[in-house]
């Protein structure tokens, strides 16, 4: 059976179990299909990377320290219901339904832990896989801005 597109995510990013880890591993050394898609998500990785290195953008609102400064305003905020998962859930679907129309918005969050915790690492790979790498970041960063961050 083939991995989701979840589990080729967490293998990217080194989440997997040993035991599961080795198994993708066997499973991906046999199937072309799977390891294209898994070096597809290590380019989308390395070329987000390699933007972020080569064209920062200092004078841009959303540098390092405002991220930081927005991070820390969010966790303050979590005890807030406003705040809940199904909440953050709710308003990154709205968020994405023009794009991707609601049922796809929904579609795109189904492997998304109920804590939100995988979110950004479970959607951006899936939007830059149609969007491009440079677009999904930028919807990205709306998507936090506007439904997680409520800026």
């Amino acid at each position: 059976m083939h991995p989701d597109i979840e589990t080729l995510v967490r293998y990217r990013d080194g989440e997997l179990p040993p035991a599961e880890r080795t198994e993708l591993d066997l499973h991906v050394s046999r199937c072309d299909a799977c390891r294209l898609h898994l070096h597809q998500l290590f380019s989308v990785l390395a070329e987000v990377r390699k933007q972020a290195v080569s064209s920062p953008h200092p004078e841009v609102p959303g540098t390092l320290d405002s991220l930081a400064a927005r991070i820390q305003q969010w966790q303050k905020g979590r005890r807030d219901p406003a705040m809940s998962a199904e909440a953050i859930r709710s308003r990154v679907a709205r968020e994405l339904g023009p794009f991707l129309g609601s049922q796809g918005a929904h579609r795109i969050l189904d492997p998304i832990t109920p804590e939100c915790r995988n979110l950004l690492s479970a959607v951006e790979p899936v939007l830059a896989h149609f969007l491009g790498a440079r677009a999904a970041t930028e919807l990205m960063d709306h998507v936090v801005d506007i439904a997680i961050a409520g800026i």
